[in-house]
């Protein structure tokens, strides 16, 4: 907050994904993302894209073999800006880590 009471989102610059001219902060996609009943981990990026500038892309890693990339996107629909929408949803079995244990996300690009 700045001395006149204006509050600043500061994020890492490699968490903003420019999506349509808008900066999107991935760990906002994320929260919903976890929300889901089912996903244990997940990890928000964006990749290039021409029309988009980048798209996100969604990495999901689900305790249960009945969760589809439909109810996902469902899902991110329901609680979700327009804007915010993973273009591509990808359920894998684990999410490649750092030494100390974090997601890595270049990894992931």
């Amino acid at each position: 907050m700045d001395d006149e009471g204006y509050f600043y989102f500061v994020a890492h610059g490699a968490d903003i994904i420019d999506c349509r001219g808008e900066q999107v902060v991935s760990q906002e996609v994320e929260n919903v993302l976890q929300s889901l009943e089912g996903v244990r981990e997940a990890a928000v990026v964006g990749v290039p894209d021409r029309v988009q500038g980048q798209a996100i892309k969604a990495f999901i890693v689900t305790d249960s073999r009945d969760l589809t990339e439909a109810q996902v996107l469902t899902h991110c629909r329901q609680n979700l800006d327009a804007l915010m929408l993973p273009k591509y949803v990808v359920l894998c079995q684990e999410l490649p880590k750092t030494a100390s244990g974090k997601i890595n996300k270049s990894d992931l690009r």
